[in-house]
């Protein structure tokens, strides 16, 4: 008896394995009840960004407040590329979203925009930068039409703001390519050369 057990063990054992796939007995997979990921008939790529995040960093930009009568300068915060010229550094203020709504709430105004910045440029500590302004047929403004007061306190803005850019210690401020007198708050009243901080204290 154990010797016919065996026999049929034997027998058992061969006939699952015909049952069992091999290379004599190979069936087709159809592709369509694969995954992606063990298909062949689809194009896999890959793509690797090199794109970094650009570095920024946060730079002061003063706007115009008041304090009971007077106008004063207040500061607010932006984040800049590290990368960014000194052309843009000083464009932010010129631009759109400063104030913020925000500031703008606590009556903090911003007469920079009243004027588009055409050139920026470092002459050793000095930041020589070039504004006009324009009518409303786009002509460019005769600067003796502007608003002594929006000149003065957009100078005021800019002389601030330029002290928180590295080795800057004053401003030549041009209109059109060409010195004006630009209102201060000094005893002479007017300066057509350079600007300090000193010359917007009061």
């Amino acid at each position: 008896m154990r010797r016919i057990g065996a026999v049929i063990s034997v027998l058992l054992v061969a006939v699952a394995s015909c049952a069992l796939p091999s290379d004599e007995t190979a069936v087709r997979i159809d592709p369509e009840v694969l995954g992606n990921n063990l298909r062949t008939d689809i194009a896999s790529t890959t793509t690797t960004s090199m794109r970094s995040t650009p570095v920024a960093t946060t730079v002061e930009y003063f706007l115009i407040g008041s304090q009971g009568e007077r106008r004063v300068v207040v500061a607010v915060e932006r984040d800049v590329e590290d990368s960014a010229t000194l052309f843009e550094r000083v464009a932010v203020l010129f631009g759109e979203g400063i104030p913020t709504i925000e500031e703008a709430e606590r009556a903090w105004f911003n007469p920079a925009t009243e004027f588009t910045l055409t050139a920026a440029r470092r002459d050793g500590t000095i930041l020589i930068i070039d504004i006009i302004a324009t009518n409303e047929d786009g002509t460019i403004a005769n600067p003796i039409d502007i608003d002594a007061d929006v000149l003065r306190d957009t100078a005021a803005q800019l002389v601030y703001t330029s002290s928180r850019f590295e080795d800057i210690l004053s401003i030549r401020l041009l209109y059109d390519g060409e010195n004006i007198p630009v209102p201060t708050q000094t005893e002479d009243g007017d300066s057509d050369g350079l600007l300090k901080t000193s010359d917007y204290q009061n």
